[in-house]
């Protein structure tokens, strides 16, 4: 099988450097060690991100931009394809309960993970499973309410106003985020690549479309909501539009807890 994990970074942190399918990617500032470079192809949506820095555009997208550049070299892709945030891992030796981990961000810690026998492992569960991701955590209110406890309220609804019209098959499907309380967070995820092409493909172009129609691409804290980074809201909508995608879809996911450097 072949296979391959990006993981997102946007400064130098432990990973495992002897993996073979788990690689380090980044946008924006170059890393110490030998990376994937996704800072050409993310620029295609620079031009919504108007009188900002590029600092500021690349954390704005985050490990969107290791999605994207995917995406536009998905001919090129392995039959196996993922994708990890900033020091996030899949905890696949799954010995525990409970829905997330915190580990010490060291390189002894690192290099537990994009081993051999985890890739064995995973093409094992890929007779069985459509998508490995990490474990749901569940809220005291819906998916919907929970966003919007934290975000501007204009890129949510522009988010759900894009799939019913950019994915029309998805409407009998819309009641998930306001009656369902429990999703897969952190978009942390391995599939096969023709179904990573669709998913990422429907992305952005909901992204695309509340860039197109939103009042403010780049906001900033001013006291109308609680998140410090409410520019953030690209990695929050595509947080809730990964677990969405397999709902809809009806694909058979195979759940495992998230480990965290911290």
């Amino acid at each position: 099988m072949s296979l391959l994990v990006l993981s997102h970074f946007h400064k130098d942190f432990p990973i495992n450097l002897n993996s073979s399918w788990l690689i380090p990617s980044f946008a924006g500032d170059k890393l110490s060690i030998k990376a994937v470079d996704a800072t050409e192809e993310i620029k295609d949506f620079r031009h919504y991100y108007v009188g900002v820095s590029d600092e500021q555009f690349y954390r704005a997208m985050g490990a969107q931009a290791t999605e994207y550049m995917m995406l536009k070299s998905s001919t090129n892709l392995p039959d196996y394809v993922g994708c990890l945030t900033y020091r996030r891992y899949l905890l696949l030796n799954d010995q525990i309960p409970q829905d997330k981990v915190n580990m010490p961000p060291t390189q002894e810690v690192a290099d537990q993970f994009g081993t051999k026998e985890e890739k064995d492992l995973i093409e094992e569960l890929f007779k069985s499973y459509d998508v490995i991701t990490n474990k749901n955590v569940t809220f005291n209110c819906s998916i919907e309410q929970q966003y919007l406890m934290y975000e501007l309220p204009e890129h949510w609804f522009l988010f759900k106003e894009a799939i019913t019209k950019l994915c029309p098959e998805y409407v009998n499907d819309m009641s998930w985020f306001t009656e369902n309380n429990s999703m897969h967070a952190e978009t942390s995820y391995i599939m096969k690549r023709e179904c990573f092409v669709k998913y990422a493909t429907e992305l952005f172009q909901i992204l695309k479309y509340v860039f197109d129609n939103c009042s403010e691409v780049y906001p900033v804290q001013d006291g109308r909501c609680s998140e410090i980074y409410p520019w953030r809201y690209p990695g929050y909508l595509g947080e809730r539009f990964l677990p969405f995608f397999v709902y809809a879809n009806k694909l058979k996911a195979k759940q495992f807890p998230l480990a965290i450097l911290i």
